[in-house]
């Protein structure tokens, strides 16, 4: 028998006769066919009942009753109980307190799956899903025990594909030995995932944490970062950002990059014209930024036949040092000037 269930005490029938039961812990009854119910492990032991017909009592009849533990099964899963879509999850049945070869029904969502084996696999299983198995032993209880196993709740992740960009602060042209902080913002990268900063595509050593700041860039440099996600099921697991083209001011003679523009006159009283030819229909995007890098002035020039020529007033300028910043179709171009008044 096992722990828990009812003991069950038959006597053959002898006409006319009284019976008399005796058994462990005291146990006593007096009907042919008695129970006794929720049987523990002190209850191991033997029982035995004598018949009386007219003052003859018979022999006793003895019996040995054991109790075995209550038989049980749990079941883990392999990889564990996260895991990508498609990916296969398996589960093994461990039993306990069995003999024999105990049967096995497996489950999702309480419905059979026609799976019987101590092993079940699947690579469709779905969010939440939540696996147990049923063992019928058959061997050490009064009659067939039924255990569940725990249940195995599953956690189906999505494939989802990293990125990251970056941004600079300050936004605008360096002057020499000014240090900028790069920071990257990742999205679908994990908990914790992992950084490589790149200057011109190769590696800087060490960088590798979300922010990375340097004073020693040169005109020109791009930097960018590569993200290492640490997400479950990342589909590629790494991502490149967007690149930031670097400009440094090394003097007064960053006054044009290519493009053939001019600033005159230079010095000025805080009035000057911005001319040469551009290579663009979309409309230029002019700052003036100060020595504090306030900037003072913007605006958005229209092209004509690929001529700008504008002139820019300055309304209270300071003297002093200042930078004419120039987008033209995202490429940057600094010139410095002068405003003695």
């Amino acid at each position: 028998m096992c722990v828990g269930e009812t003991l069950q005490l038959n006597a053959t029938t002898v006409s006319g006769a009284t019976y008399n039961w005796t058994g462990v812990g005291n146990y006593n009854a007096n009907t042919q066919n008695p129970t006794r119910v929720n049987m523990q492990f002190g209850d191991t032991g033997t029982y035995s009942v004598t018949a009386t017909v007219n003052g003859c009592t018979s022999p006793a009849s003895q019996i040995k009753v054991n109790i075995n533990p209550v038989p049980f099964v749990v079941i883990f899963p392999t990889p564990g109980d996260s895991i990508c879509v498609g990916d296969q999850a398996s589960f093994t049945a461990l039993p306990n307190n069995h003999a024999g070869t105990p049967t096995y029904q497996w489950r999702i969502n309480g419905v059979l799956t026609g799976s019987t084996g101590t092993t079940f696999s699947s690579t469709t299983l779905n969010h939440s899903d939540v696996v147990r198995v049923d063992m019928t032993e058959y061997t050490k209880c009064r009659v067939n025990y039924i255990d569940q196993s725990n249940d195995v709740e599953m956690k189906v992740l999505p494939w989802l594909a990293p990125s990251v960009t970056i941004s600079a602060s300050p936004n605008r042209p360096l002057n020499v030995d000014e240090y900028v902080t790069f920071t990257a913002t990742p999205v679908n990268g994990g908990n914790n995932p992992k950084y490589q900063w790149k200057r011109n595509g190769q590696d800087v050593q060490g960088a590798t944490g979300a922010v990375w700041s340097a004073n020693t860039l040169n005109d020109n440099d791009s930097i960018s970062v590569e993200l290492i996600s640490n997400y479950r099921c990342p589909q590629p697991p790494t991502a490149s950002s967007n690149g930031i083209r670097v400009k440094v001011l090394t003097g007064v003679g960053d006054v044009n990059t290519g493009k053939k523009l001019m600033l005159y006159p230079n010095p000025n009283k805080g009035c000057f014209t911005l001319s040469g030819k551009v290579n663009t229909k979309e409309p230029v995007q002019v700052d003036v930024i100060n020595s504090i890098g306030q900037i003072v002035y913007a605006e958005a020039i229209t092209v004509n036949a690929a001529e700008l020529n504008k002139e820019i007033q300055l309304s209270n300028a300071a003297n002093g040092i200042y930078l004419l910043r120039i987008n033209i179709d995202g490429e940057i171009t600094a010139i410095r000037f002068r405003v003695e008044r």
